[in-house]
């Protein structure tokens, strides 16, 4: 809660003076990713945009569910192979608060 004060000067130099409490809560942090494909066929590019997240967001950690990973904001990934892949996001603001979000992402074809 911060108190804001405003100050008002009349045209014939009368003052006023008026303090208000604003208060301020935090936006909760919260982990959410759409993807640009949920399935298709192999070799399949997708990409990964966090845009729904909310907070303030330090860190990005995505998990692919076939041994990659990465740290950008917005990834593109190929899955190479067909598959049933658990995409997973884990963001964290600066006091190290936590939360994730995963998606499935069906890839068909022949395996190799």
């Amino acid at each position: 809660t911060f108190n804001v004060k405003v100050k008002t000067i009349g045209s014939d130099n009368t003052t006023s003076t008026a303090t208000i409490p604003v208060n301020i809560r935090p936006v909760p942090l919260k982990a959410c990713f759409d993807a640009s494909k949920t399935q298709g066929t192999a070799p399949l590019n997708v990409d990964f945009d966090p845009m729904c997240s909310t907070g303030t967001i330090a860190k990005y950690n995505w998990d692919f569910g076939d041994n990659q990973t990465s740290h950008t904001r917005k990834p593109t990934h190929l899955f190479a192979n067909p598959g049933s892949y658990q995409v997973k996001l884990e963001v964290a603001d600066g006091q190290n608060v936590v939360d994730s979000f995963s998606m499935n992402i069906l890839v068909t074809g022949i395996v190799p």
